[in-house]
This record gives C-alpha cells, sequence and structure tokens, in this order.
C-alpha cells in the first residue's frame, strides 16, 4: 500500500514536469533552427544577438527546471521513507466489540479508553448496539509496547415476563493489557457475555472477556475485518 502511494506521487510529478521540459527542449531547437538560417550581415548579427539572449534565457530556465524536479524527488525519498517506516517499524491496534448477552439483558451504554483516552463512546438510544454484532470502535496506529484497554459496559435488566428484573442495571469495569509489536497489527476482541450461567443471580451474571492476535499489515485489509 505505502509503495503504491509513492508511486502515484512520483507519476503525478513526472508527468507534471515532462511536458514543461519537453516544451524548453523544443524551444531551445527552434532557436538552433533559426540560427543556421540567419543571414550573414548586420541583421544576422541583431539575429544572433537576440538568439544568444534566447538561448541563455533557456538554458536558466531549463537549470530552474532540473531543480524542481531535483527537488520533488528528494521530497519523494522523504515521503517514501516516512511511509515505509511508519508501517514497518510502527505498530497498529484495532479493536472490536459485541455483545453476546441479549435476550434479558440490554446493552444501555459502552465505552472505551485506551492508555487512559477515550476512543469510543455510544448510548444505545436507537437499538445501534445490538447482541451479537460485532462492531469496530478503534483502528489507529500506536507506539510498540504495553497498552491498556479500558471498558465500561451497562446492562440493563428487560422481560415482559419477569418484571422484578425491569430496570435492574449491572455496572461493569474490565481492564485489559496487550502488548503491540513493531511491524504488526493487534487486533483485540472485546465481549460481554454471560460468565454465570442461569443458576447465578441475575447482577452477577454478565461479565467481558478479551481476546487479542496478531496480523501482518498486509493481512489487516482482509483478515482483520
Amino acid at each position: 500500500m505505502a509503495r503504491t502511494v509513492v508511486f502515484f506521487l512520483f507519476m503525478i510529478a513526472t508527468l507534471t514536469l515532462a511536458p514543461v521540459m519537453a516544451g524548453a527542449e523544443t524551444a531551445a531547437k527552434s532557436a538552433a533552427t533559426t540560427d543556421t538560417k540567419a543571414p550573414a550581415s548586420k541583421a544576422g548579427e541583431d539575429t544572433q544577438k537576440q538568439y544568444d539572449v534566447k538561448i541563455k534565457q533557456l538554458e536558466e530556465n531549463i537549470t530552474q527546471l532540473k531543480e524542481k524536479i531535483f527537488r520533488s524527488k528528494s521530497r519523494l525519498l522523504v515521503l517514501q521513507e516516512t511511509i515505509l517506516k511508519g508501517v514497518i517499524a510502527g505498530a497498529k491496534a484495532v479493536v472490536y466489540h459485541e455483545d453476546q448477552l441479549g435476550g434479558l439483558y440490554y446493552l444501555e451504554s459502552v465505552a472505551y479508553y485506551l492508555d487512559g483516552n477515550p476512543i469510543y463512546g455510544r448510548t444505545n438510544e436507537n437499538g445501534e448496539l445490538k447482541p451479537g454484532e460485532e462492531m469496530q470502535v478503534y483502528d489507529g496506529n500506536v507506539n510498540p509496547g504495553n497498552h491498556m484497554l479500558t471498558v465500561y459496559m451497562i446492562y440493563r435488566g428487560q422481560s415482559s415476563v419477569f418484571s422484578y428484573i425491569e430496570g435492574i442495571r449491572v455496572k461493569l469495569k474490565a481492564n485489559y493489557v496487550f502488548k503491540a509489536e513493531e511491524g504488526k497489527v493487534t487486533r483485540v476482541d472485546v465481549k460481554g457475555f454471560d460468565k454465570g450461567g442461569v443458576t447465578a443471580q441475575f447482577e452477577k451474571r454478565p461479565g467481558v472477556k478479551f481476546d487479542s492476535n496478531y496480523l501482518d499489515f498486509t493481512e489487516i485489509g482482509t483478515t482483520a475485518n
């Protein structure tokens, strides 16, 4: 991906400057042709002087164009190095959320923090936090090393049969430390699940579990989705 971007930028710079260079070379050839046909007279001397001035101007223009091309190539090389370093030497993290409870439990809200910084938050006012549906809550670059992911979930009881659970709210908080490796994408899956089973108290059944694995940058476009 990074090499494709750099190649694309290089082609744009080349295609933009090529017509200008070609025009300068054509003008130089045209001036040279005019010179061969100039008569050997006073008028010819004036024409020669004008020709010399034009040639000097063209040489200066060509020199300036070459300097622009050189600077463009230099910027492209810096850009290429920056992109490749960001991909190869950097690290990335993606976080996926899934509510596996459902049923008697309605997920009211969820919030995610990475190293203490908020990265995602949503209340389930419009039913957007659907049970059993996996959704991505974070996709970004991180520094190699250990990171802490913190999640808050609030479940509310819902049932037309067991009226006593209506309005009961269960607040969950869980932390998870994962290690980001250079040149790798760390995928973290977070799931709200039933940890107690039907025999456990209603308030003690909801729980949070984490799972993580590493992917190559080339895999993130397919495997991680």
